[in-house]
């Protein structure tokens, strides 16, 4: 049967009319682009998403509906000369279903992907592959878009009357997006097979930040039962960030991202770009001379397209606006690092979290501070030792950010249903040169064919999987794959906690995580092989799963704890920084007072601290504003 081709018995029902969809092999039936929400156009743009609007005919669902409106980049596979141009539409509130052809006599689990793109890009038709899930592994999985950038999240007074809710005036338009489809889920997700008691969101990047912020939001409370967030960063925007004119000094304030993209930003960008001002002074001095129901007025009336074209991504697609509003409606009214220790949050629905071992050298690749481009296309490392050590120091921050960090706090607040994750599979062949091998390594978005079990490099967008790595990347797809959905199954990777006998070829045990240094006591109930006795008398506990190839060490354990505090004191006694108080303040700023991953867990006098003797360090803003966070 042609892959496109409604398939009669694929015929659904769910509450707002009939869906067709196709066979997309021999196995797996696939519906693409059902509504899940009413388009939010017009009236209803900046506003929390509204029901679906019902259909009468059965749909053909054969097609993935369109992106989020965002901007062309080497992301959405378009040349140079087309990068910054709108791609998408407003009417983007669509998902995708992928279900066994032939379902048992229960109803299966289902996975909901989020998918990443720094909330600004990227799409669910970049992950067709997610269909490879529910023939193997008995799962209904999900996908779906959501606004995006300053459609997604945006905050200003003007655009808020007499009629909005708590929930419009939150500014949390793409979260709400991904509230309603997890609403959609819930009321309709039994008549594809899926058990809508047995819900697991999961997202990468962007989309594992967004997986957090919903495990802490009051609205999505009931709508899942496990999460899993891969690559995730912790930031979040105080609701003024959103219209503030200024931002306070970076290296004192947790506003560190200067509020680049607010609403004030891009009304000062849209009235240049019309030509009504020449000036930033001159644009804002505009801004302040209309009312409420003008400036309302204004921005309403504005095509989408004309409001994104203020705004320029590069070539990752990547702009920069305050993201999730703090508003104590949606989203807590703390930073969201902080809500995992606030008893108000307190959750103990089991997480599945972690980042890869070398996250920031795909930024770092595309940065001419790193490298250069030979003939204006191939990435030659300027200095390799430098590029080491950012990147070890960079992708170390991240997995504080987007695990230890985290874990630790929900950790204490007695959550016990934790697991964490290191992926560093990176067999990839150092050819002359360009060097990939330490180019890429196990950079930000690797692992994602391998959750997906994508065996058939339907998604190799580094080109770096080949016959000479087939067979160790295919036993950690099949291992990666099968931890996922063991966990959607059961809340436990290892499989049904129930079972009383070990399966043939039974993977690794990944144990619940727990900090690395525990009490004695703890030890009774470890099996010795998981313990190594420190000096100290306390017990160093293995808490990460290390995902790698039988090559490198294979799945195994490890201790692989990074906090904010042993990355500040790494900075101070790391024998490469010894003689070099530059790099120390320069890696302490990056990472520290950017706050483009994390706020709040740095200072001026702890950067101040870090110069060299007799001599005062630089500015921190002349590192923050070259920082990759």
């Amino acid at each position: 049967m042609n892959a496109r081709t409604p398939d009669p018995t694929s015929r659904r029902t769910t509450q707002t009319g009939e869906v067709i969809g196709f066979a997309l092999d021999d196995a797996t039936h696939a519906w693409l682009g059902i509504p899940y929400a009413a388009p939010p156009v017009g009236p209803l743009r900046w506003r929390a998403p509204k029901p679906a609007i019902p259909w009468s005919a059965a749909k053909e669902c054969l097609e993935f509906g369109a992106p989020s409106l965002q901007l062309k980049s080497f992301m959405t596979a378009s040349p140079p000369n087309e990068w910054n141009q709108p791609l998408g539409s407003e009417d983007c509130l669509t998902l995708n279903i992928f279900a066994p052809q032939q379902l048992p006599g229960r109803k299966l689990p289902v996975m909901l992907w989020i998918h990443g793109g720094g909330n600004c890009g990227g799409s669910s038709a970049m992950y067709l592959m997610a269909g490879n899930l529910p023939a193997h592994h008995e799962v209904i999985v999900v996908s779906l878009n959501y606004r995006l950038g300053i459609f997604g999240w945006f905050n200003h007074p003007s655009i808020f009357d007499e009629t909005c809710s708590a929930e419009d005036r939150s500014g949390n338009f793409g979260t709400l997006d991904l509230i309603a489809a997890l609403r959609w889920v819930k009321t309709n997700i039994a008549a594809f097979g899926g058990d809508p008691s047995n819900v697991t969101i999961f997202g990468e990047s962007a989309g594992g930040q967004n997986v957090l912020s919903l495990y802490v939001s009051p609205f999505a409370k009931g709508l899942f039962h496990k999460a899993i967030a891969q690559s995730s960063i912790t930031t979040s925007s105080a609701p003024e960030d959103g219209y503030a004119l200024r931002a306070p000094d970076a290296a004192k304030t947790r506003s560190a991202p200067q509020l680049r993209g607010n609403a004030i930003d891009m009304l000062r960008r849209l009235l240049r770009m019309e030509g009504l001002a020449e000036t930033r002074n001159e644009a804002l001095q505009q801004i302040d001379a209309f009312t409420p129901e003008a400036l309302r007025h204004y921005l309403y009336k504005k095509d989408a397209e004309q409001i994104i074209s203020a705004f320029k991504g590069g070539g990752a697609g990547i702009y920069v606006t305050p993201r999730l509003f703090e508003d104590g409606v949606v989203l807590p009214d703390i930073p969201l690092l902080d809500a995992f220790a606030d008893p108000r949050y307190k959750s103990d629905i089991p997480l599945l979290i972690g980042t890869n071992r070398d996250e920031m050298k795909l930024f770092m690749m595309m940065n001419t501070d790193y490298v250069r481009f030979q003939f204006g296309k191939i990435p030659i490392i300027r200095d390799r030792q430098r590029y080491q050590l950012d990147a070890d120091y960079f992708s170390r921050m991240w997995k504080a950010v987007g695990a230890d960090e985290p874990l630790q706090r929900l950790y204490a607040q007695g959550n016990r249903k934790l697991f964490c994750y290191r992926f560093d599979w990176d067999e990839i062949a150092p050819t002359p040169i360009i060097r990939p091998d330490i180019l890429l390594g196990c950079t930000h978005a690797m692992d994602l064919p391998f959750v997906f079990r994508d065996v058939q490099c339907d998604f190799n967008p580094f080109q770096t999987f080949t016959k000479r790595n087939r067979e160790s990347r295919i036993q950690t797809v099949v291992a990666m794959s099968t931890y996922w959905t063991n966990f959607a199954h059961y809340g436990d990777p290892n499989g049904n906690p129930k079972r009383t006998t070990a399966t043939p070829n039974r993977l690794p045990e990944w144990l619940a995580w727990q900090p690395a240094e525990a009490k004695k006591r703890t030890r009774k109930k470890l099996r010795a092989s998981n313990v190594l006795q420190l000096k100290d008398g306390t017990e160093n506990i293995s808490n990460t799963l290390v995902i790698d190839s039988k090559n490198e060490g294979g799945i195994r354990m490890e201790t692989t704890d990074v906090r904010f505090s042993t990355l500040k004191e790494s900075l101070r006694t790391d024998p490469r920084l010894t003689h070099s108080g530059y790099d120390r303040c320069r890696l302490y700023a990056q990472m520290f007072l950017s706050g483009g991953i994390a706020q709040g867990i740095g200072s001026i006098e702890e950067y101040e601290s870090l110069g060299d003797r007799n001599r005062a360090p630089a500015p921190a803003a002349t590192f923050i504003s070259r920082s990759l966070f």
